[in-house]
């Protein structure tokens, strides 16, 4: 079931933010009928992408830039006059890399390897999208023991950045007993990867 959460204003136009279950949506508002808390949200007085907000004792509060791994890093200007937030400002082109550009022009075997190299820990996931989209362009069909082995391999990324994201929240929140166990675990699910193919990272696995 999803739920708003947020509104956000761009260039004129709402685009309404859905929670659901653990995970989070962007969808345009005029796809959407209104929600019943949509009022509520849009007479708060936060407002996101509105450009900055000025007046005495208001200030920014600038926090990154930060990226949660897949999109390009942000930073978020979080005007306040103290508790009350009264805008947020998010600027996403702090380290605009322009990959889609860049990406034009090279061959399906250069691309894969480019598509791999966006985000380490996202190596597999980033190539398979690339390969499926050649691969549906070209009419190619793939085997079963591809299919199978490539769930195997988005699992096993899957499980090592849960590793990896927890371990960083033990370590911030100065468990260190528990912090160590799961460095060990994040190292051990490395190994596998590495056993499984060939990669610590599960580079170069996925093929056209």
């Amino acid at each position: 079931m999803k739920k708003l959460i947020g509104i956000i204003e761009t260039q004129g136009k709402e685009k309404f933010l859905f929670q659901e279950n653990s995970h989070l949506l962007l969808k345009d508002a005029e796809d959407f009928v209104k929600p019943p808390n949509y009022e509520l949200l849009k007479n708060r007085n936060i407002i996101i992408g509105n450009g900055p907000v000025y007046g005495d004792s208001v200030f920014n509060f600038r926090y990154g830039p930060v990226t949660g791994g897949v999109q390009e890093a942000g930073v978020y200007n979080i005007y306040t006059s103290g508790e009350k937030i009264l805008g947020v400002d998010i600027d996403v082109t702090f380290k605009k890399r322009n990959i889609e550009k860049k990406i034009i022009g090279k061959s399906p075997f250069m691309g894969i390897k480019f598509a791999e190299s966006v985000c380490g820990n996202f190596a597999f996931s980033h190539s398979l999208s690339y390969s499926r989209a050649i691969e549906k362009i070209c009419e190619i069909e793939i085997t079963e023991r591809t299919k199978l082995l490539r769930v195997i391999a988005l699992e096993l990324e899957r499980i090592y950045n849960h590793f990896y994201v927890i371990t960083e929240l033990a370590k911030g929140a100065s468990l260190k007993v528990f912090t160590s166990h799961m460095q060990y675990l994040f190292e051990e699910i490395l190994r596998l990867n590495s056993k499984f193919s060939g990669s610590r990272h599960l580079k170069d696995f996925n093929k056209i």
